[in-house]
Protein backbone atom coordinates (compact mmCIF):
# COMPACT_ATOMS: atom_id res chain seq x y z
CA UNK A 1 0.00 0.00 0.00
CA UNK A 2 1.52 3.01 -1.26
CA UNK A 3 -0.98 5.32 0.54
CA UNK A 4 -2.38 4.60 4.04
CA UNK A 5 -5.96 3.72 4.13
CA UNK A 6 -8.09 5.14 7.06
CA UNK A 7 -7.23 3.76 10.66
CA UNK A 8 -10.05 3.50 13.04
CA UNK A 9 -8.19 2.94 15.94
CA UNK A 10 -4.27 3.51 17.53
CA UNK A 11 -3.66 1.87 20.72
CA UNK A 12 -0.17 1.40 22.55
CA UNK A 13 -0.11 0.24 26.17
CA UNK A 14 2.97 -0.14 28.38
CA UNK A 15 3.61 -2.99 30.16
CA UNK A 16 4.92 -1.45 33.33
CA UNK A 17 4.20 2.43 34.51
CA UNK A 18 7.35 2.91 36.31
CA UNK A 19 9.92 6.02 34.89
CA UNK A 20 13.03 4.93 33.27
CA UNK A 21 12.47 0.98 33.45
CA UNK A 22 13.29 -0.78 30.12
CA UNK A 23 9.23 -1.45 29.01
CA UNK A 24 7.41 -3.72 26.54
CA UNK A 25 4.85 -1.88 24.62
CA UNK A 26 1.58 -3.45 23.03
CA UNK A 27 0.36 -2.07 19.50
CA UNK A 28 -2.70 -2.71 18.21
CA UNK A 29 -4.24 -0.97 14.98
CA UNK A 30 -7.50 -1.16 13.79
CA UNK A 31 -7.52 0.07 10.04
CA UNK A 32 -10.62 0.12 7.58
CA UNK A 33 -8.92 -1.80 4.66
CA UNK A 34 -6.71 -4.87 5.30
CA UNK A 35 -2.84 -4.74 5.54
CA UNK A 36 -1.51 -7.24 3.22
CA UNK A 37 2.35 -8.70 2.87
CA UNK A 38 4.94 -6.46 2.66
CA UNK A 39 2.95 -3.43 3.74
CA UNK A 40 4.65 -1.73 6.59
CA UNK A 41 4.38 1.58 9.11
CA UNK A 42 7.32 3.92 10.33
CA UNK A 43 6.85 5.23 13.66
CA UNK A 44 9.07 8.45 14.37
CA UNK A 45 9.85 9.14 17.91
CA UNK A 46 10.05 11.96 19.68
CA UNK A 47 13.77 13.51 20.69
CA UNK A 48 12.68 13.29 24.33
CA UNK A 49 12.22 9.08 23.59
CA UNK A 50 15.11 7.19 23.99
CA UNK A 51 14.86 4.87 20.64
CA UNK A 52 15.48 1.24 21.23
CA UNK A 53 19.12 0.12 19.59
CA UNK A 54 18.95 -2.94 17.63
CA UNK A 55 20.22 -5.36 20.39
CA UNK A 56 17.38 -4.06 22.85
CA UNK A 57 14.57 -4.12 20.22
CA UNK A 58 12.41 -7.11 20.43
CA UNK A 59 9.39 -7.03 18.14
CA UNK A 60 6.92 -9.62 18.28
CA UNK A 61 4.02 -9.96 16.26
CA UNK A 62 0.34 -10.85 18.44
CA UNK A 63 -2.84 -10.84 16.84
CA UNK A 64 -3.25 -11.28 13.23
CA UNK A 65 0.85 -11.17 12.09
CA UNK A 66 3.16 -14.36 11.90
CA UNK A 67 6.30 -12.68 11.16
CA UNK A 68 7.68 -9.05 10.74
CA UNK A 69 10.90 -7.18 10.46
CA UNK A 70 11.43 -3.85 12.62
CA UNK A 71 14.64 -2.13 12.37
CA UNK A 72 15.84 1.37 13.80
CA UNK A 73 17.40 4.19 12.56
CA UNK A 74 17.95 6.95 14.95
CA UNK A 75 14.52 8.14 15.77
CA UNK A 76 12.47 6.28 13.62
CA UNK A 77 11.33 2.50 13.96
CA UNK A 78 10.69 0.61 10.37
CA UNK A 79 7.87 -1.96 10.42
CA UNK A 80 7.78 -4.81 7.64
CA UNK A 81 4.58 -7.23 7.47
CA UNK A 82 5.80 -9.99 6.00
CA UNK A 83 3.17 -12.62 7.10
CA UNK A 84 -0.42 -12.34 8.28
CA UNK A 85 -2.91 -15.39 9.26
CA UNK A 86 -5.62 -13.45 7.47
CA UNK A 87 -6.23 -10.64 5.40
CA UNK A 88 -8.09 -8.26 7.97
CA UNK A 89 -7.46 -4.93 9.00
CA UNK A 90 -6.58 -5.81 12.55
CA UNK A 91 -3.12 -6.45 14.13
CA UNK A 92 -1.11 -6.33 16.44
CA UNK A 93 2.50 -6.36 18.07
CA UNK A 94 5.00 -5.59 20.98
CA UNK A 95 8.34 -3.61 21.12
Amino acid sequence: MVNPGPITSFNVQPSLFVNGDINTYLFSVQAVIPVLKGDGLTMKLPVDIGPPTTTTMNCQPRQNIVKMTCTVVDQTIFIVFDEFLSSSGAFSWTI
